[in-house]
């Protein structure tokens, strides 16, 4: 060793690895530890590369999301589209709420797909959160007539109620 005090590693010709410390004595001597690292070398080796392969995994994962959700958006902005057209036709009011409802769920289907989107890009570190307000009383009567038609066609009845703030306890 060039520099005794410091340490390093060493790979002997049988594919061991050692971690080689020396170290002067006071009477200009040299103190030498060997230790066998190599099961150490095995599990760091092991571990980087569960490492490499859950980091492409995870980058498939995303871009099979963001294609997904480019697949998934064409046919819907056809279904918002021709929502739009009928709806500027003459609907008796059934068919109108029926329409209400279909374009209010279409629009809450485009709203989850670019949320995925925004996903993808926060884990990917290519996107910043921003505060937006919303109407928790509009929501929720949007997911009430979504489910409406689907309700209607089974006799079934639902409803919610709400108060803010809650009630304390």
């Amino acid at each position: 060793m060039d520099r005794p005090g410091q340490r390093h590693q060493q790979r002997l010709a049988d594919g061991r690895w050692v971690m080689i410390e020396e170290r002067r004595t006071s009477d200009g001597g040299v103190i030498g530890l060997r230790v066998d690292i190599t099961d150490l070398k095995r599990q760091a080796d092991a571990l980087e590369a569960a490492l490499e392969r859950a980091e492409a995994a995870n980058r498939a994962k995303s871009e099979f999301l963001a294609n997904m959700s480019h697949e998934i958006r064409t046919p819907l902005n056809g279904v918002l589209g021709l929502a739009a057209v009928l709806g500027r036709t003459d609907l008796d009011p059934s068919q109108r709420d029926v329409l209400a409802s279909l374009s209010a769920s279409a629009s809450r289907l485009n709203t989850v797909l670019s949320d995925l989107l925004d996903y993808s890009q926060l884990e990917a570190g290519q996107i910043q959160l921003q505060a937006a307000p919303f109407d928790l009383a509009e929501l929720l009567d949007e997911v009430v007539a979504g489910h409406a038609p689907a309700s209607r066609e089974k006799a079934l009845s639902w409803s919610f109620a709400w108060a803010w703030p809650p009630a304390p306890r």
